[in-house]
């Protein structure tokens, strides 16, 4: 039997999945990497290449061994906005700077103002809107800017990579490349018109030859060679594939029909996403590169399972103050159970507002959250457990109910993240808020799917995985 391979580089885990070129899940395996190196700036959070390897042969021949298939193709996707500095050779010069780095924000020019803000104070507004995206901490671009301004960028450094582009050239040997969905996270592509933005690099003062070529050539592969093949447990010469940024990988596992599916996806943190043909970028939603002609217009935030936790800490500290003593995994789990008690049908309605918004949005960084509509019935832990949860989701569709161009009227909600296993429940509230049929696919790990399905495309692209789901709700919008 054969299978298509996918790789998820992610933010706390690597994830491999072997899919049947039918789209049958054959094996999947996600492991925590702990890939964060200690370093002296706090706004500094980098990640070890080595570690990530090891972790990413361990994922795949895990994998492999579970699904006793054959691979044929590889694909690749993983975090997106971060970078790793090459020298001339091809080789690190440092470690993954990952997106969660926020040091364009805390280097400073001798005027004490952040480098990160001064470069985005040069760029037009014009330049901005092209982006389909503000520039925010932790993209490439800025971090790149400011590292070169603080003498922070290693002396040997040539060209920067994203992490599927690393990992790529390291099982291939050939020329790093990097694709749209990258480039445009890292800051650099004009996504109105689907090329680099030259003005951009220019602006920053940066060398050109700094950034990788670019491709979205979704058909040609680079073969695996005879030292990786034995190094990874994979077979020689096995093609592998351009990688993708994460966000669109999960998107296109996902979304069967590009004109009437929205993803809802909570995980740490938390996007509603649409593909459209159109360009419509605003202050909330980012317009990011997609497939087959779309773009994915983008509601992202901070506001997701980072929320919950940071709620489930609180209530843990409150404890302790009262001198109770509680592990923090058991806490959880009650708090959990006590939200999911209010939920049930019939109980639920909720008087209580919680926006659990703790450390701002993304286009908002000075929000913060909100408790309201208390009574002295409704001020308890199983009610505001229930709001937390609730009001994580609020959060995160918020972008699309107030975006005027969201195109409201769409048929099908996926729901895809680890937040709703948790909180099944959640589809009868996504369910009733827009009156439409709600799924969730049956396969777990949307973004790896996301990648082997690419790989299974750019390998036969007359072929066409189908995508597999559970229907949640088959509610329909009311009919006058």
């Amino acid at each position: 039997m054969n299978c298509l391979l996918g790789l998820d580089f992610g933010t706390t885990s690597i994830s491999a999945v072997a899919i049947s070129p039918d789209g049958d899940l054959l094996g999947v395996h996600s492991q925590k990497h702990d890939a964060f190196l200690p370093h002296e700036d706090p706004l500094a959070k980098i990640q070890s290449l080595d570690r990530l390897t090891a972790v990413a042969k361990e994922c795949l021949r895990t994998v492999l061994a579970a699904s006793k298939a054959e691979p044929i193709a590889l694909g690749l996707t993983g975090q997106m906005h971060g970078f790793t500095c090459l020298d001339a050779a091809g080789q690190p010069v440092s470690e993954l700077i990952t997106w969660l780095d926020f040091r364009s924000m805390s280097l400073k020019s001798d005027s004490n103002e952040p480098w990160g803000e001064e470069l985005k104070r040069k760029l037009p507004e014009e330049v901005k809107h092209r982006l389909g995206c503000d520039l925010h901490p932790g993209y490439a671009l800025l971090n790149a800017y400011a590292f070169h301004q603080s003498g922070l960028l290693p002396e040997e450094t040539a060209s920067i990579i994203d992490i599927t582009g690393y990992f790529r050239s390291v099982l291939t040997s050939e020329p790093t490349i990097i694709d749209p969905t990258f480039a445009a996270s890292w800051g650099i592509y004009n996504v109105r018109d689907g090329q680099i933005d030259e003005e951009v690099i220019a602006i920053s003062g940066l060398d050109p030859s700094l950034f990788p070529v670019c491709s979205d050539d979704r058909s040609a592969s680079q073969l695996l060679t005879a030292e990786a093949a034995q190094a990874w447990s994979l077979p020689e010469r096995l093609p592998v594939y351009l990688g993708i940024g994460d966000n669109q990988a999960a998107a296109h596992a996902a979304i069967e029909n590009p004109e009437t599916d929205r993803l809802i996806n909570i995980g740490t943190g938390g996007q509603v996403c649409w593909p459209t043909r159109e360009f419509q970028p605003s202050r909330s939603i980012e317009v990011r590169p997609f497939l087959d002609g779309y773009s994915l217009n983008v509601g992202a935030g901070v506001s997701g399972g980072r929320d919950w936790q940071t709620y489930v800490r609180s209530v843990h500290g409150w404890l302790r103050e009262l001198g109770f003593e509680m592990e923090e995994d058991k806490l959880l789990q009650r708090l959990k159970e006590l939200a999911t008690e209010w939920a049930e049908p019939g109980r639920r309605g909720g008087s209580l507002n919680f926006e659990p918004v703790f450390s701002g949005t993304r286009s908002d960084r000075r929000r913060r959250g909100l408790l309201s509509n208390l009574n002295d019935l409704n001020f308890n832990l199983r009610e505001m457990s229930y709001a937390a949860v609730v009001g994580v989701l609020n959060c995160v569709c918020e972008p699309f109910d107030e975006d005027s161009h969201s195109g409201k009227d769409r048929e099908r909600i996926v729901l895809t993240g680890n937040f709703f296993e948790h909180f099944p429940w959640l589809y009868r509230n996504v369910a009733s808020r827009y009156r439409c049929t709600v799924v969730t696919p049956i396969h777990p790990e949307q973004a790896a799917v996301g990648a082997a399905m690419l790989a299974g495309s750019g390998l036969n692209p007359q072929s066409s995985i189908p995508r597999r789901y559970k229907t949640l709700s088959d509610l329909i919008p009311d009919t006058p």
